[in-house]
Protein backbone atom coordinates (compact mmCIF):
# COMPACT_ATOMS: atom_id res chain seq x y z
CA UNK A 1 0.00 0.00 0.00
CA UNK A 2 2.57 2.53 0.65
CA UNK A 3 4.19 1.82 -2.64
CA UNK A 4 1.21 2.24 -4.09
CA UNK A 5 0.37 5.46 -2.31
CA UNK A 6 4.03 7.11 -2.82
CA UNK A 7 3.65 6.86 -6.22
CA UNK A 8 0.20 8.70 -6.06
CA UNK A 9 0.18 12.11 -7.74
CA UNK A 10 -3.05 13.53 -5.76
CA UNK A 11 -4.88 13.48 -2.40
CA UNK A 12 -7.92 12.00 -4.25
CA UNK A 13 -5.69 9.08 -5.43
CA UNK A 14 -4.18 8.47 -2.46
CA UNK A 15 -7.67 8.19 -0.48
CA UNK A 16 -9.19 5.81 -3.24
CA UNK A 17 -6.07 3.33 -2.44
CA UNK A 18 -6.66 3.41 1.01
CA UNK A 19 -10.71 2.92 0.81
CA UNK A 20 -10.95 1.14 -2.15
CA UNK A 21 -8.02 -0.76 -3.91
CA UNK A 22 -7.03 -3.12 -1.60
CA UNK A 23 -8.86 -6.03 -0.30
CA UNK A 24 -8.14 -8.79 1.64
CA UNK A 25 -8.88 -12.90 3.08
CA UNK A 26 -7.65 -14.08 6.37
CA UNK A 27 -8.58 -17.53 7.34
CA UNK A 28 -7.41 -17.78 10.88
CA UNK A 29 -9.23 -15.21 13.04
CA UNK A 30 -6.32 -14.62 15.31
CA UNK A 31 -4.58 -13.03 12.12
CA UNK A 32 -7.72 -11.08 10.98
CA UNK A 33 -7.92 -9.59 14.38
CA UNK A 34 -3.77 -8.39 14.12
CA UNK A 35 -4.26 -7.55 10.20
CA UNK A 36 -7.36 -5.03 11.53
CA UNK A 37 -5.38 -3.71 14.34
CA UNK A 38 -2.67 -2.87 12.17
CA UNK A 39 -4.56 -1.05 9.79
CA UNK A 40 -6.04 0.64 12.74
CA UNK A 41 -2.96 1.95 14.48
CA UNK A 42 -0.91 2.58 10.85
CA UNK A 43 -3.98 4.38 9.57
CA UNK A 44 -4.29 2.39 6.82
CA UNK A 45 -7.53 3.42 5.66
CA UNK A 46 -10.97 1.40 5.19
CA UNK A 47 -11.02 -2.13 6.08
CA UNK A 48 -11.18 -4.18 3.30
CA UNK A 49 -10.16 -6.99 5.29
CA UNK A 50 -12.67 -10.29 5.51
CA UNK A 51 -12.24 -13.26 7.89
CA UNK A 52 -12.92 -15.77 5.56
CA UNK A 53 -11.37 -18.67 2.90
CA UNK A 54 -10.83 -16.60 0.01
CA UNK A 55 -10.66 -20.44 -1.88
CA UNK A 56 -14.20 -20.71 -0.61
CA UNK A 57 -15.46 -17.37 -2.76
CA UNK A 58 -17.44 -16.76 -5.57
CA UNK A 59 -14.84 -15.73 -7.80
CA UNK A 60 -17.42 -13.38 -10.06
CA UNK A 61 -18.13 -11.42 -6.51
CA UNK A 62 -14.61 -11.21 -6.14
CA UNK A 63 -13.76 -9.82 -9.83
CA UNK A 64 -16.59 -7.41 -9.05
CA UNK A 65 -14.23 -5.44 -6.75
CA UNK A 66 -11.52 -4.57 -9.82
CA UNK A 67 -8.59 -6.36 -8.78
CA UNK A 68 -5.72 -6.45 -11.09
CA UNK A 69 -3.44 -8.15 -9.33
CA UNK A 70 -3.96 -10.96 -6.43
CA UNK A 71 -0.81 -12.07 -3.90
CA UNK A 72 -0.99 -15.72 -1.43
CA UNK A 73 1.25 -17.10 0.93
CA UNK A 74 0.73 -20.68 1.67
Amino acid sequence: MHHMVSAADSETAKKNIRKKQLHGYELQSNMFAIACTNMILRDDGNSNIWCQDFMKQNEAQVQLKGATVGMMNG
